[in-house]
């Protein structure tokens, strides 16, 4: 090999490629399966552990990509207080942030600023008891899980965002 030829001689961040798994891909036909994704859900009511705020985004996620990315803490929980038992023995706290930043660590999925955020992607929403985790819809609306379905939250309500 020439002297101008790239060798890497470590991953360019050890640190960070220790605890990823992989980094998701999204499917050629994402957009198709996010829409059937939210038609799918448009009425589903709030319930943890089938279509709380968290598998909510993770199932959207995984219609995006093919990756159940709650698989570690999928059927774990029925209530909340076993949700934020579930959600600490995963991330080291009771917290929906803790469990997100947990997930998208593992699968390599790169932070941005909310206003940034694209169609796909996780946004952390912070609502009056913690945070809620939502999704960018197809007309880049924020999109949470709630009592009716899922719900558009405002832009304001969003602190943290990552890539899918």
């Amino acid at each position: 090999m020439g002297e101008n030829t790239f060798q890497p001689k470590q991953p360019l961040n050890r640190q960070f490629a220790l605890f990823v798994k992989f980094v998701l891909y999204r499917k050629p036909n994402w957009q198709t399966e996010l829409h059937r994704f939210l038609e799918s859900r448009r009425f589903t009511k709030f319930s943890y552990g089938s279509s709380d705020c968290c598998l909510f985004a993770c199932d959207a996620v995984e219609a995006i990509t093919g990756t159940d990315i709650a698989e570690p803490f999928r059927g774990q929980y029925s209530t909340r207080s076993e949700a934020y038992r579930a959600i600490e023995e995963y991330a080291g706290r009771a917290s929906v942030e803790a469990v997100t930043e947990r997930i998208t660590e593992e699968n390599g999925m790169p932070e941005v600023i909310p206003l940034r955020a694209r169609r796909g992607d996780l946004i952390l929403l912070r609502r009056p008891r913690d945070f809620s985790l939502a999704i960018v819809g197809l007309r880049g609306e924020i999109l949470a899980a709630s009592k009716r379905g899922f719900e558009v939250a405002p832009i304001a309500l969003a602190v943290r965002a990552w890539r899918v």
